[in-house]
């Protein structure tokens, strides 16, 4: 008995958190499955969206992120759109249907014929598949060919002499029964003859319309209602009802369109069993001719029969497919049709693929046989595209002003292309041309000549489809240039030229700076020589230049080979003046000279006239620069020194030939070099340090110290006053900033405390005083991991001895931190619900083994 109480109680609880379990997934939008809903639970999902405050992009993004596919999702948003058209559908008798049953099947059905495509021409014509809409218009003028019938609402307007206003129906015999008029017959008029029809009824009650001075206007107000059938090769034949003004392009837009076997040539309409009219929409789609475009009437039948003729046009026409004909028609009216030939079309003859006694034969049509060549059903036209084969045709590429194609003349030479081409560049390369020959087969050969020799003596001549390279100086070597660097004004990249000298190169990079000494000035030189010792990486040449660049001598003019470097030395007896400051509690606070490089603190403070009364010596702090640098690969290294190249030429008010030509060599082997670039760049974010923000704010600093680029250092000032020199007695760097604050009496407390506060320091009092006196730790407060601020900028921590923490010093100014405890994630309803499940069904199988 208690094992099945036990049991029942069990699957009892797993019911109620399937139920619950089921509820929030079903509430839970991101849970639904879009695929396995069908039409009303679309209409209710959109619903409770709504209610949840989604609209349908929501629950499109919601879909997407369960995987459907851009085509899924683009079918889901055409249900949703539908879903939403047939709740605003209004039960007006311009609707194509009345029902709202039929009404939806309707619009269902259209949604799906308007996603089927063919290359029957004019197919997607009535089909609303672009911006070309067929639909009714209500709000246009009465056509003056409209014919009144029963049903219609006449507005009738008086104005002038006398004024009236008549609002009537036209009742099912015909009549308009007008007041004080009596019933005028307007049945089967057309608009304008109604119209004279009521003039000649109502002048006799207002006189002022036979001398003109009134006036009367008639039109309809809201038209009848009529019902159309349509039948045949349309994608929805029925029955619809349409207002009055509908035409025959209205109703076969309302019908999805044709199908593939429809006709566009001979679209029939019958009234009272008579036919009215035949419509060839070819003529509205070829030249905009809307003639045939009838206004419908009560029971009028439009039959869409199946195509008797077509044929089928492909390649280079603008609009390939299939097309109708009729008998009397030719190629030349296809090909109108399709649009005419594209520009790369090949027009002397085109190809036809016909069926003679069951068999497919290929004929070629000649250009003078269009306008008479008789069509046949089943016919398949090919227009080919032009071979793309040139004629007389060569072809100059290198070092010429023009490279490019030209045309081939009779016995033309080298000499006759160049001159063609604008004549050689400078820089080419007269000992060798080569021609790249096109053989029969479609194979090449290549044959070299002197370029020089050819052109003082011309006998080669050239032929079709020859390729003529000649080569450039330039673009067989690489770019020379020659680097400075060190104590010159303007150190870098720069052009190499030939006889270039050192003094040269000195004098274009701004001279020398004060700081530089002509003595021992490197010159680096590659190593190029095939039997030099291969331990040897560089060539390393010093000389001794005088400053003086008024008596050159000798060595002064040094002659530079390509890709030397440079570098002019600095003065070693030659300094700039340094400085640091200090400021705060101190007599004389400011900026200071490094007089010698074994400057000290103690040094500083003397000059500084020594530390005022109020000064708190445990808060020094020093701020000092420090400098971080990245290595660049050698890839780099290069791309730098050719941007630095071009940004030297490009500065130059005016470029010659010679440096146009060398920027654009560097442009393009930047762009190789671009390429090749692969390097990992590491990159280093340096916050700005709050610990030195708030001692420069706190003692009111002006000087731009770059926080970023600093750290501070706690230093032992009262060591340093009483043993000036001693290890705590650092030595100066240019920068350095001594902050020596006033004498500080508080406590600052923040973090996890009941009420963080400052509180007065009070000599003798342990940290666990000053928490106490800030409200206690908070319960989220980590006690383990308290920690202290000095005023100079060190910090101590708390300290760990069996179970008791031992807590750091306080001392005034500092500032004691109370770090919150990590959170721990709380356990989900999830993982509640799987321990449960597993629980049970553990106690299940334990009855079961007993």
């Amino acid at each position: 008995m208690l094992k099945n109480l036990r049991l029942n109680i069990i699957m009892i609880f797993t019911f109620i958190v399937s139920i619950s379990s089921y509820s929030q997934s079903f509430d839970d939008l991101s849970n639904v499955n879009f695929s396995e809903l069908n039409d009303s639970q679309i209409d209710l999902l959109l619903r409770r969206a709504g209610a949840q405050g989604f609209n349908q992009f929501d629950l499109l993004k919601m879909a997407k992120t369960q995987g459907f596919t851009q085509t899924d999702i683009n079918n889901l948003d055409k249900r949703f759109k539908s879903a939403l058209t047939i709740a605003r559908i209004a039960e007006s008798a311009t609707a194509p249907l009345e029902d709202t049953r039929l009404r939806k099947q309707w619009l269902d059905d259209v949604e799906v014929f308007r996603e089927i495509d063919s290359d029957v021409f004019g197919f997607n014509v009535f089909r609303g598949t672009s911006f070309l809409s067929f639909q009714s218009n209500l709000n246009l003028p009465t056509p003056d060919d409209y014919i009144v019938g029963a049903g219609d609402k006449l507005f009738i307007d008086i104005y002038g002499q006398s004024e009236s206003y008549y609002q009537v129906e036209i009742s099912p015999e015909g009549y308009a029964l007008l007041e004080n008029i009596g019933p005028v017959n307007l049945n089967g008029l057309t608009i304008k003859d109604a119209k004279i029809r009521l003039i000649n009824r109502f002048k006799k009650i207002y006189t002022g319309i036979n001398n003109n001075k009134t006036f009367l206007n008639i039109s309809i107000g809201i038209p009848r209602a009529i019902r159309i059938n349509i039948a045949g090769e349309v994608q929805l034949p029925g029955t619809y009802n349409f207002s009055a003004f509908n035409t025959l392009y209205n109703a076969l837009y309302v019908a999805g369109g044709i199908t593939e076997k429809a006709t566009l040539r001979d679209i029939r309409l019958y009234r009272n069993n008579k036919l009215i009219s035949s419509v060839d929409v070819y003529k509205f789609l070829t030249k905009g001719d809307r003639s045939s475009n009838v206004r419908l009437e009560n029971n009028d039948l439009i039959l869409v029969g199946p195509y008797t003729n077509r044929i089928t046009i492909e390649g280079a026409v603008k609009t390939p497919g299939k097309f109708e004909f009729k008998n009397n028609e030719t190629l030349s009216d296809i090909i109108f049709y399709s649009g005419g030939f594209k520009e790369n079309a090949s027009t002397k003859k085109i190809k036809v693929t016909r069926i003679i006694d069951d068999h497919l034969k290929v004929v070629d049509i000649n250009s003078d046989q269009f306008d008479f060549f008789q069509l046949k059903t089943g016919d398949k036209f090919e227009v080919q595209e032009i071979i793309e084969k040139y004629n007389d045709r060569i072809i100059v590429k290198g070092a010429v002003y023009r490279p490019g194609i030209y045309s081939l003349t009779e016995e033309m030479t080298i000499n006759d292309l160049i001159n063609k081409a604008e004549g050689l560049k400078p820089d080419v390369f007269l000992k060798r041309a080569t021609i790249t020959r096109t053989n029969s087969d479609y194979s090449t050969t290549n044959i070299s000549l002197n370029l020089k020799g050819e052109l003082n003596n011309p006998q080669f001549n050239l032929q079709e489809e020859d390729i003529i390279t000649i080569f450039s100086i330039n673009d067989l070597s690489e770019e020379s240039y020659v680097e400075i660097s060190g104590e010159v004004s303007n150190s870098g990249i720069y052009p190499y030229s030939n006889n270039v000298s050192l003094i040269d190169l000195i004098l274009t990079a701004g001279g020398f700076k004060d700081n530089a000494t002509g003595k021992r000035v490197e010159i680096t030189r590659r190593v190029s020589d095939e039997n030099f010792d291969d331990e040897i990486l560089s060539k390393v040449i010093t000389v001794n230049l005088s400053k003086d660049l008024e008596n050159l001598n000798e060595i002064d003019n040094f002659k530079l080979s390509p890709f030397d470097q440079v570098i002019v030395r600095k003065n070693p007896n030659f300094y700039i003046q340094q400085y640091v400051n200090v400021e705060g509690e101190v007599m004389y606070p400011g900026k200071y000279a490094i007089s010698s490089k074994s400057d000290r603190i103690s040094d500083l403070l003397d000059r500084a006239g020594g530390l005022k009364k109020f000064a708190y010596e445990k808060g020094a702090t020093l701020i000092r620069l420090t400098e971080f640098a990245e290595p660049e690969s050698d890839v780099q290294k290069k791309i730098n020194n050719l941007r630095s190249l071009k940004d030297k030429i490009s500065s130059k008010e005016i470029l010659s030939e010679s440096d146009v030509s060398l920027i654009e060599r560097v442009d393009k082997d930047l762009k190789s070099l671009d390429l090749e670039k692969n390097s990992n760049q590491n990159l280093s974010s340096y916050a700005k340090k709050e610990r030195i923000s708030e001692i420069v704010k706190r003692n009111a600093i002006s000087n731009d110290i770059p926080i970023s680029k600093s750290e501070a250092i706690g230093i032992d000032l009262g060591s340093i006053v009483k043993s000036p020199g001693s290890k705590s007695d650092l030595l100066l760097e240019e920068g350095d900033v001594i902050i020596i604050p006033k004498k500080l009496e508080t406590i600052r407390l923040r973090g996890e405390l009941l009420y963080p506060t400052t509180v007065r320091f009070l000599p003798g009092r342990s940290l666990k005083y000053y928490i106490n006196s800030s409200g206690g730790f908070d319960n989220k407060a980590k006690r383990s991991g308290t920690y202290v601020v000095y005023a100079n900028g060190d910090v101590a921590r708390t300290k760990k001895f069996l179970f008791f923490n031992l807590y750091p010093k306080a001392e005034p100014g500092s500032e004691v931190i109370v770090p919150k405890k990590a959170l721990k994630n709380p356990i989900a309803t999830s993982q509640i619900l799987n321990f449960t499940t597993g629980l049970a069904t553990l106690i299940l199988a334990i009855n079961q083994i007993k």
